[in-house]
């Protein structure tokens, strides 16, 4: 098994190599962001020759020593690679590798998380769905998300930090430009190469022409956007979660082949009815409202609750 992991940052890329390899006898894990200080290269360096192989050359003992091997925070190590039948590797971003298969991880969906940790919708809304922080204290989270985000980012977090305020917001890249201009000096090529990168990584989302982020959560506990812009990042995240192919709208929050997506979490009544017959009929397609709690279903019309999504795939529904 020859196999590449990528996605955001903390999507579970790590776990899911561990699970794969479980089916192997045995197994070899190295994080290679380790040698980034001499003392972690020493610990680094120690392991390898205890497990008696060069990883740096391809050793032909490094080949027979486990049944396969997972390279976490992967860059360019190519040279790694010789002569293994079964490896792992992690990234951040896609690399073309030969010969192997990608899989791309992505947030943690509610459901995914509720099964898990047996999380709550109040408490999903408040700490996200990074999986790691289910496992801390409640005390710990705050902290730990914002380590995560400095170790997940580096350099590139005050940007990022800045970017939050546009959470949900129709922008572009030029539009941002402008905005951390005000902020930071910073050249356009290098604020654009932060983007680009970011969105690589699948950290930031813009395809819809607005922010989303890989966390939705971030903002409003970083006290840097407001509840509604984290509801409609969260509802733009779940709907992927879900396979959903979302595209920019001029008439509604989203749409995909099927549905126009508007997300109004406090709406009811004969209002949003009204509303949503109209966007169907501008835009022949079924207006589905997003809300926490209202619903009711009409002609190609429909009020769903964030924890029903689901229920969009079903045929009854979505037919």
């Amino acid at each position: 098994m020859k196999t590449l992991i990528y996605g955001p940052p903390f999507s579970a890329k790590t776990t899911l190599a561990r699970e794969l390899a479980s089916r192997y006898k045995s197994s070899f894990y190295i994080d290679l962001s380790l040698t980034k200080t001499s003392k972690q290269e020493k610990l680094l360096h120690d392991a390898l020759e205890k497990a008696s192989f060069d990883l740096s050359h391809g050793d032909k003992d490094l080949a027979e020593s486990y049944d396969i091997y997972i390279f976490d925070n992967f860059e360019n190590e190519v040279s790694l690679l010789q002569g293994l039948k079964n490896a792992i590797v992690i990234s951040k971003q896609f690399i073309d590798l030969k010969d192997y298969k990608g899989i791309k991880t992505f947030s943690f969906d509610y459901a995914t998380l509720k099964e898990r940790f047996e999380c709550s919708l109040p408490s999903f809304i408040k700490h996200g769905n990074n999986p790691s922080l289910y496992e801390a204290s409640e005390a710990k989270r705050s902290n730990l998300k914002y380590q995560s985000l400095k170790l997940a980012l580096g350099e590139d977090l005050e940007v990022f930090l800045h970017l939050l305020e546009w959470q949900s917001c129709k922008i572009s890249f030029n539009f941002l430009y402008k905005k951390l201009r005000l902020h930071m000096k910073i050249s356009k090529d290098r604020i654009y190469f932060i983007l680009h990168k970011l969105e690589d990584q699948s950290i930031i989302f813009t395809k819809t022409n607005r922010l989303y982020f890989y966390d939705f959560s971030l903002g409003v506990s970083l006290g840097l956007s407001t509840f509604m812009q984290s509801f409609e990042n969260m509802v733009f995240l779940e709907l992927v979660a879900l396979g959903f192919k979302l595209e920019a709208s001029k008439l509604a929050t989203f749409e995909s082949t099927k549905f126009c997506f508007l997300c109004l979490p406090f709406a009811s009544g004969d209002v949003l009815e009204k509303r949503l017959k109209k966007l169907s009929l501008l835009n022949s397609k079924v207006a589905v409202a997003i809300t926490m709690s209202y619903e009711f279903k009409g002609a190609n019309i429909l009020a769903l609750p964030f924890e029903k999504l689901p229920l969009l795939l079903d045929e009854r529904i979505s037919g």
